[in-house]
């Protein structure tokens, strides 16, 4: 059987031997073969920007057993030669290999040992990785086991929401108790790349346009008006700024390590085959993680991912299920003197509530473009004013629908 890996690969030099090479070392079994693998490309555009993703079906023989299949995801920098550069020079990849090699295996290891059984694995995993450049991550493919993602554009209903603040709260336990192990480790997830310092590239490039396309398009409200629309404009000179003030740990009580970047579609859903009711999460992609608030991934996550209906109803349910979760987890993991109050929960969550405006009109626009409006991350990377060429995500008729609705909430709130 002839592989087809050579050809499709975006790394040439990963070619079948060094898969072989890899599994064997991982699965520690010197017999392993490595008989065929295929390539196909394992995301749309609008899916991810931060990266490239590639799945990799390997066709597998072991002495004494019958023909296997492996399926892995390998995430590598994007194409385009500007966002190589300049994620390059940037903490997404080397956090999200140290996340997924270093710190998931341990917070995994201290959820099964609180509570054997009762505790699923968070996430994929780590195969292999590099963490100099070129970078590249390898991880299980989680697609065979039934995890998929939801509908981008639509958001999530209550019932993901739910489950998603359920491993969120898991992540955050498990973090709070291996800070009191390994406090080293933890605490070097200093920064991401909203917070570096002198800003990314790849933030002021994305977020300048994202502002001046919504307050174009506030412009164009009949209920609208300049004077808001000059304030947003005023807003995108500050903006890096205030993301990074947002996410300074300032010694708070509730800092833990984040995600950083919970939105739909870094969730994989498994649905029950009978009833179709969603019944299980994995969570993916921890490129904006860092030591941080809790309430950044709240703030995030409710901002970007329930569907409207569902944010404007159901906010303080999804809230409360997140800090049950994460009592009962602190609990089991001897750490129930770290616990919070409800009402001190939600005073850290107002306490953050810029970040969830600036995240509103920063990647709102982004996630809720359909592919072919996606934006083109080369153009915004080339400093070109994206918003006045062929850039249509903010005319998306949700994302109008949901903007009409938050900015005067924002505003009212003084947050421009």
């Amino acid at each position: 059987m002839t592989s087809s890996m050579e050809s499709n690969i975006s790394a040439p030099w990963m070619d079948r031997a060094w898969i072989q090479e890899v599994l064997r070392d991982v699965e520690m079994d010197p017999s392993l073969s490595v008989t065929d693998c295929h390539v196909t490309d394992a995301s749309s555009k609008g899916d991810h920007y931060l990266s490239e993703m590639q799945r990799i079906t390997v066709h597998l023989q072991r002495a004494g057993c019958t023909n296997s299949r492996m399926s892995l995801i390998v995430k590598n920098l994007p194409a385009g030669e500007e966002m190589r550069k300049q994620l390059a020079c940037s903490t997404a990849f080397p956090n999200e290999i140290k996340f997924f090699s270093q710190i998931l295996p341990k917070f995994e290891a201290i959820l099964e040992s609180a509570a054997a059984g009762c505790f699923k694995p968070l996430a994929a995993r780590h195969i292999h990785s590099r963490d100099t450049v070129p970078y590249f991550l390898v991880v299980t493919d989680l697609a065979p086991e039934g995890f998929r993602m939801a509908a981008r554009q639509r958001g999530l209903e209550l019932d993901h929401c739910l489950l998603a603040m359920k491993a969120l709260a898991r992540l955050h336990a498990a973090s709070v108790a291996l800070r009191d192990s390994d406090p080293l480790l933890v605490e070097s997830m200093k920064e991401n790349i909203f917070s570096e310092e002198p800003p990314s590239g790849i933030l002021q490039g994305f977020s300048k346009p994202s502002i001046v396309s919504i307050a174009k398009l506030v412009r164009q409200w009949p209920d609208g008006g300049e004077a808001t629309a000059t304030k947003l404009l005023d807003l995108a000179d500050t903006f890096c700024q205030r993301l990074r003030q947002q996410l300074s740990p300032e010694g708070n009580r509730l800092n833990v390590l984040i995600h950083g970047d919970l939105w739909t579609n870094n969730m994989l859903f498994k649905y029950n085959d009978v009833t179709g009711g969603v019944e299980d999460i994995r969570l993916v992609d921890f490129q904006l993680a860092m030591y941080s608030s809790c309430a950044i991934d709240l703030q995030y996550f409710i901002h970007t991912s329930p569907r409207d209906e569902v944010r404007v109803a159901h906010t303080e349910d999804i809230l409360r299920e997140y800090h049950r979760e994460l009592s009962s987890t602190l609990q089991l993991l001897g750490q129930a003197g770290k616990a919070v109050t409800f009402r001190e929960l939600m005073d850290e969550y107002e306490r953050k509530g810029v970040y969830g405006f600036l995240i509103s009109l920063f990647v709102l626009p982004l996630f809720m473009a359909d592919c072919e409006n996606a934006a083109d991350t080369e153009v915004l990377m080339s400093g070109c004013n994206y918003s006045e060429s062929s850039d249509e995500r903010s005319s998306n008729k949700e994302f109008v629908k949901v903007m009409k609705r938050l900015l005067p909430l924002f505003e009212k709130k003084g947050f421009f």
